[in-house]
């Protein structure tokens, strides 16, 4: 006895855009550098598949066009993708971004701005493709040293802690305790004199 499964077909699928961020990315470049870093608004993309189809998500090929150009972004120009996968890693996903502080990269990465995206789902066989619905995603960056939409909050001024009071003056009581003046020195002179005087002997 032979069980034979029903021939696969491939009805329509949707594609779902994650959350923007914009964040550093690591990728490969056109220029003689293996991959560069710069900043960039990414946004993660997933097909969904009809639920006849989910089961067999890792057996179908996928691949993402950005404005009718096929998308191959890659961690580094040495990385090594599967057929029908992309640096995402999961099937059915992958992630797309616009270049934000590097317009020389336009060549090869989407400017900020709004672009066509789409994902195609193949059988391995490539007998049968469909594509999705068309998203127009909208890659935003942020001007450099943007200020936050909330202000930081000042902190509190340090309090000083308080001064101890100062001690009361001492009233002047008989001699002033300190350095001799003038006067004190012309005192001990003289006494110095008339003594020496009363010690000679008389004559």
């Amino acid at each position: 006895m032979t069980i034979a499964a029903a021939p696969l077909r491939l009805t329509q699928a949707t594609l779902h855009a994650g959350p923007q961020t914009q964040d550093v990315v690591a990728a490969a470049v056109t220029s003689g550098s293996c991959r560069e870093e710069f900043g960039a608004a990414r946004v993660p993309l997933r097909v969904e598949l009809p639920p006849e189809v989910e089961p067999l998500r890792d057996y179908l090929v996928y691949g993402t066009r950005i404005d009718g150009q096929m998308w191959d972004a890659r961690s580094s120009m040495c990385a090594m993708i599967d057929p029908g996968r992309s640096w995402a890693g999961e099937a059915g996903t992958d992630l797309v971004f616009a270049v934000c502080d590097r317009s020389e990269l336009r060549e090869r990465y989407p400017l900020p701005g709004p672009h066509r995206v789409e994902m195609l789902v193949t059988t391995v066989d490539q007998t049968q493709v469909i594509t999705t619905p068309a998203l127009v995603v909208e890659f935003t960056c942020a001007p450099p040293g943007a200020p936050s939409t909330q202000p930081a909050a000042e902190p509190p001024a340090p309090v000083e802690p308080p001064k101890p009071p100062e001690p009361p003056e001492l009233g002047s009581r008989g001699c002033t305790l300190g350095e001799p003046g003038f006067a004190w020195v012309l005192g001990a002179l003289g006494w110095g004199r008339r003594r020496r005087r009363g010690g000679q002997p008389a004559r």
